[in-house]
């Protein structure tokens, strides 16, 4: 967790006006104090309580803070920052039809702002009050957490003023924001979206970490400056009261900093005392009003730019009369609507505002008027919920609602296709053995889950290679550091038709129904040695055992639904360990004519020889088939011991062509318990196949357990291993 750091006294006075501590210098609270705690980073909570002490009745004069009034914008506009505010007040006329509504339904249209966002507003008020206090100086850098609307807001106005600009933004937000912001000029670091906002690698976290290293740096917060809610209460709701003759009835707002529904609320609750403020909150937020609101157990959500796990400074809660949940599917629906039927190129959040809006509103009546706050533009989202293929991706647009010709598959089940459980590893392994292991089963991809459970992501052995070359990562790495956090996710009963308009857009899909788990096991057996008396000595794989966990993860690759899948083990009968088998093979096979043979012995072979075929456990017979290629008979040890059987390779060093090699595995699993013991039999056939078996016995008789060595014989015909 982030250090905490106590309140900067000195210099603060409470805001009789709005929400925050608000620094005698400006918007800003002071510097985080001095902290000798090591590797740990200063910050200040972005929820720390406000001590505003704004009552309704409080006069204007009495504020510590600065108040400008909004003054008439000239023909000619000296930067496109006088341009900000000022925005369109626009009757909603078919979906107040479609909705049954009584009163008036009006929509604020914030995304006229430059920036394409309410956001513009707060930006160039945190940027100008800094400057007015003296923190902001030329040349200085601002940093900001953001969703990437005020990011955009302060990257514009940082290229009219001249500053530098960092943004911190969980990955989860639209590339078009990325885009945009990159062609304002505006450094961008990604964050993992599920990091708490307390966690080092939340975007809170980074940008104070970033704030302590770069040096003439500021964050200006919008979570806690008093600049957030005071552009709305001296411009926002001036123009509201302005263009609607001081009459309104009812707001609507939903919420995410709780700048914007601080600041008109509370302007409003002065001129318009009866006039009711209506909060909308996306479920798996926290910001809702009573508690109870929130209880669910989703924590995350597709719309941008509202909602957070935590309750931010600025947010004054009491001003709000009434709060309304939004899922995603809704808030989509209602911005597609808006668009469609009102043509107003709305957001996200601006589908989730009018859906509370339709709620709220069903109490007013004719004559009376409520207001829509529509906080940013479509622009932000042209390949996300204004796709069809997105909304149906995500599961928010039906099939039938997109009338196109479809083949015939289109309709067929998932559970239709041939598909079996692939392996998966933690976390916690190596670049190094997961390399090992996608080799030796071959696949080219897994899923990275959790001890819980959880699918953490995919990792690629194109990216791990790549990654290596460039020196990006070490083979001694956890995989964690090498992972696609951003994939999708389809049950078996899911349309062959939604998981190819995944595909269009994604590399593969996880088909969730049952896994099966690779676990590392620490020191289970000793790890061998490639022995190359020109290369240095490779650790060999170390072991591995598969167990059930409560999911299946499936890994189908586009294109035309390419299995990359393992062979199936079922898990429930036995265990499986993996040991320290050897097979070699070219890392980069393209660059071995390119390189002497001694780098291709010490840097491209990898360590892994044996490798497991099928387990079969029927009605009757249980079989273990291994490929041991490279063993012979005589080089193989076969042991029963208790309800375990071991099966050992290991032959002398002999000559190839990278040298002398001596190779050695072994390998573990568990007999069902009704294995008849007394009827075991071991063969390897003419292509390497061996092949281990034994009857099943009614249920009530003895196994026959015992220890003894099972012979291995020879057979001339090739195996008969099954092909998945």
């Amino acid at each position: 967790m982030l250090s905490k750091t106590s309140q900067a006294e000195e210099g603060c006075s409470e805001c009789p006006h709005l929400s925050g501590v608000h620094s005698g210098k400006g918007g800003l609270e002071e510097e985080p104090p001095e902290d000798k705690e090591a590797n740990e980073c200063l910050w200040i909570r972005p929820d720390a309580p406000s001590r505003c002490s704004w009552q309704l009745g409080s006069l204007i004069a009495d504020s510590p803070h600065h108040h400008a009034p909004s003054t008439k914008a000239p023909k000619i506009l000296p930067d496109i920052l006088q341009n900000i505010g000022d925005t369109p007040m626009v009757k909603i006329n078919k979906i107040r039809k479609k909705f049954g509504l009584k009163c008036e339904l009006l929509a604020k249209c914030e995304f006229f702002n430059p920036g394409g966002s309410v956001k513009d507003r707060i930006a160039v008020r945190m940027i100008e009050d800094a400057e007015r206090a003296g923190i902001l100086k030329p040349g200085d850098t601002i940093i900001e957490p953001t969703s990437g609307n005020t990011g955009i807001g302060l990257a514009l106005a940082a290229a009219v003023k001249g500053y530098r600009c960092i943004i911190v933004m969980p990955e989860k937000m639209s590339m078009e924001k990325v885009d945009v912001l990159r062609a304002l000029g505006a450094k961008i670091v990604r964050t993992p979206t599920n990091a708490r906002f307390d966690s080092p690698e939340s975007h809170v976290g980074v940008a104070w970490r970033l704030k302590n290293d770069i040096p003439n740096s500021h964050i200006l917060d919008q979570y806690r400056n008093a600049s957030n809610p005071l552009a709305h209460y001296d411009t926002t709701a001036e123009e509201i009261l302005q263009q609607c003759d001081g009459k309104v009835d009812m707001l609507v707002i939903s919420a995410g900093t709780g700048g914007t529904i601080t600041g008109i609320g509370r302007k409003l609750k002065e001129k318009c005392p009866g006039c009711r403020i209506v909060g909308v909150d996306p479920v798996g937020s926290i910001l809702a009003e009573p508690e109870e609101l929130n209880q669910t157990e989703q924590t995350a959500y597709e719309v941008e730019g509202i909602g957070y796990d935590f309750v931010p400074t600025v947010l004054d809660r009491k001003v709000v009369d009434k709060w309304f949940k939004s899922n995603d599917e809704e808030s989509f629906t209602f911005a597609r609507m808006l668009i469609s039927q009102e043509g107003l190129l709305c957001g996200g959040s601006s589908g989730s505002a009018m859906a509370g809006a339709v709620k709220a509103a069903q109490e007013l009546q004719e004559g009376q008027r409520c207001v829509v706050i529509l906080p940013d533009s479509v622009r932000n989202y042209m390949s996300k919920f204004l796709s069809d293929k997105w909304m149906l991706q995500k599961g928010f647009l039906k099939e039938e609602d997109v009338p196109t010709k479809k083949p015939w598959w289109w309709h067929l089940r998932v559970q239709e296709l041939s598909l079996q459980a692939p392996l998966t590893v933690l976390p916690t392994v190596t670049c190094e053995h997961t390399m090992e292991i996608l080799h030796e089963k071959g696949f080219d991809q897994a899923p990275v889950v959790d001890e819980s459970g959880v699918i953490l992501g995919m990792v690629t052995l194109g990216n791990m290679l790549s990654s290596l070359l460039a020196g990006k990562i070490r083979p001694s790495d956890e995989v964690r550091k090498i992972i696609y956090k951003q994939f999708q996710q389809i049950v078996l009963t899911d349309t062959l038709g939604k998981l190819s308009h995944i595909l269009e857009v994604d590399h593969f899909a996880l088909v969730v129904h049952e896994q099966i788990q690779c676990v590392y096991r620490e020191g289970r057996h000793p790890s061998s040695s490639l022995r190359c008396p020109e290369a240095p000595a490779l650790t060999a794989l170390q072991p591995w055992s598969l167990q059930p966990t409560p999911n299946m993860d499936i890994a189908i690759q586009h294109p035309w639904f390419k299995r990359a899948l393992g062979p199936f083990y079922p898990s429930r009968l036995f265990d499986q360990f993996f040991g320290e088998g050897l097979f070699e093979y070219d890392l980069l096979p393209f660059l071995s004519s390119t390189i002497s043979p001694y780098y291709r012995q010490s840097l491209f072979r990898t360590v892994l020889d044996s490798g497991i075929s099928e387990v079969r456990s029927d009605r009757d017979k249980f079989v273990i088939f291994l490929d041991v290629k490279h063993f012979s008979p005589e080089d193989l040890t076969v042991k029963v011991q208790e309800d375990f059987v071991e099966i050992h390779g290991k032959h002398n060093e002999r000559q190839d062509d990278h040298g002398y090699i001596s190779r050695e595995f072994h390998r573990r699993y568990r007999l069902p318990s009704n294995v008849d013991q007394t009827a075991l039999s071991c063969s390897v056939s003419a292509d390497g196949m061996l092949t281990f078996s034994g009857p099943k016995i009614p249920s009530g008789m003895d196994a026959g357990h015992s220890e003894r060595a099972i012979p291995v014989s020879r057979e001339e015909k090739p195996g008969s291993a099954p092909s998945s």
